[in-house]
């Protein structure tokens, strides 16, 4: 067993306090952990919204090209930034609980997104949250918002927007004392493994059997569901598209929100399954509907 795994992981805060829960889940196996902050393309780019970078994988390139030349041990990702194709040399070894997978609403004033006074000025840099919020209230003036998640509330602060759409999972884990509110996931169904802290190692190495002893059952569950959707789907981060497998003792649950590039059609799907062929056939039914909103 080595005695120390060099965890890469992103330089903001939100990446680093991820990275160090995943350290903690190895120390409860008697491992240490040395977390290494690397910077991303997504991060040195910030001024073009999300949804018009050029490539997918902004966040986790860079980070995974340490890990192939060996320059890290494993790579700490929120499972959202990772893209439908990676290097076969790679691998995710383990996933960790998920956090909530919800959308939530920070302002000031601590209102619900229908509470908001007309005409609010709303962040966010995800096409999928803008078109669901305008469905609810589209009197709302949707503004994108680029910066880390620390960036973005103080903007929100200094008065820039009246209030921003982030994911509940990076406001607890930040520990962040902003008002917020929850947002209902029939309404925003989150991005494919949203919440899900995913650790990713070469194969060929030692530390892939290693990590995979703190991988979680249901949250695997999930991640595999939910990203077989999206790869099935042709879902990018480029797309407005909601995908979420919530586990159960007997079947699982699937909700799909997709939509057309400029947000005026939409698939949707609310279904339970209770094996992988159900599964594979509600995405058979899916495939050519979200084809035709191309």
């Amino acid at each position: 067993m080595p005695d120390k795994i060099r965890f890469g992981a992103r330089g903001s805060t939100l990446a680093l306090k991820q990275a160090e829960l995943a350290a903690s889940a190895l120390m409860r196996i008697g491992v240490k952990a040395e977390i290494v902050p690397i910077n991303s393309h997504g991060d040195t780019n910030l001024t073009s919204p999300l949804y018009k970078m050029e490539k997918p994988g902004v966040f986790v390139d860079s980070i995974n090209r340490m890990l192939l030349s060996g320059e890290i041990d494993a790579a700490v990702h929120s499972a959202k930034d990772i893209p439908s194709s990676i290097d076969d040399g790679l691998t995710v070894s383990a996933v960790l609980e998920r956090e909530s997978p919800e959308d939530c609403l920070a302002s000031r004033s601590g209102l619900g997104i229908q509470e908001l006074p007309a005409n609010a000025i709303i962040g966010t840099s995800s096409l999928r949250r803008k078109y669901d919020a305008l469905e609810v209230r589209p009197d709302l003036i949707v503004k994108d918002i680029r910066g880390n998640v620390d960036t973005r509330i103080g903007k929100m602060l200094n008065g820039d927007y009246d209030a921003v759409i982030l994911a509940e999972a990076g406001m607890r884990r930040l520990g962040l004392g902003v008002r917020r509110v929850s947002l209902p996931l029939r309404e925003f169904i989150p991005s494919p493994n949203q919440g899900i802290i995913a650790i990713m190692t070469a194969i060929r190495t030692p530390h892939t059997g290693l990590i995979a002893k703190i991988d979680h059952g249901d949250t695997r569950v999930a991640y595999r569901y939910e990203r077989k959707a999206s790869e099935t789907l042709v879902v990018g981060c480029s797309r407005p598209a909601g995908i979420l497998c919530i586990p159960g003792k007997n079947e699982c649950s699937i909700m799909v929100r997709i939509r057309s590039d400029d947000g005026s059609r939409k698939v949707e799907l609310f279904e339970h399954f209770s094996s992988d062929s159900e599964f594979d056939s509600i995405l058979e039914r899916l495939k050519s509907a979200v084809s035709a909103l191309r």
